[in-house]
């Protein structure tokens, strides 16, 4: 095995094997980069825009399901479940009905 790194951070890795062939593996080091306040705002606006498409998207769904089958479960059996769950009860979710 021989292995090297570039100026610009890639190791590259070299395997002989015994009969002869050769393979070469690159692998990129993690780079640290200084990024000023409003670069940093404006990512995590963006994450949180990312994550409240992710849940309308997933909510959006779940109603078009419920629409077209009916099924669902009610508030009681959901809020009981998540009762057992605080208590360190690792048990099912509730059963959907009509």
């Amino acid at each position: 095995m021989v292995g090297c790194i570039s100026p610009q951070g890639t190791v590259n890795i070299t395997y002989k094997y015994l009969d002869g062939v050769a393979m070469t593996a690159r692998a990129v080091r993690p780079m640290a980069i200084k990024i000023d306040e409003d670069i940093k705002d404006r990512i995590k606006r963006l994450e949180r825009e990312e994550k409240r498409e992710a849940f309308w998207h997933y909510t959006f769904r779940a109603w078009e399901a419920f629409r077209l089958t009916g099924q669902h479960a009610t508030a009681h059996e959901a809020d009981a479940w998540m009762s057992q769950l605080e208590q360190g009860h690792d048990i099912e979710p509730p059963e959907c009905h009509a």
